[in-house]
């Protein structure tokens, strides 16, 4: 694991091995791990430019502009 040299993939055993070592880390001294999924809804009319969403982040505000209509 860290401090040790990496010289391309490590063997599958190896790996399973630091997977278990960090489970057991996180069973004694994580108090837990939040998941936390957003829902938004989010009615943008056509005439409204650099307006949008997705999963990660909501476009700046700044570059929103208003079109004619």
């Amino acid at each position: 694991m860290a401090g040790e040299p990496w010289h391309g993939r490590e063997p599958v055993d190896q790996a399973k091995a630091d997977y278990a070592k960090l489970n057991q880390m996180l069973i004694d001294d994580v108090a837990y791990i939040p998941l936390l999924y957003s829902n938004g809804a989010f009615l943008i009319k056509s005439y409204v430019k650099g307006a949008g969403t997705n999963s990660y982040f909501d476009n700046y505000w700044n570059g929103i502009s208003i079109r004619a209509h």
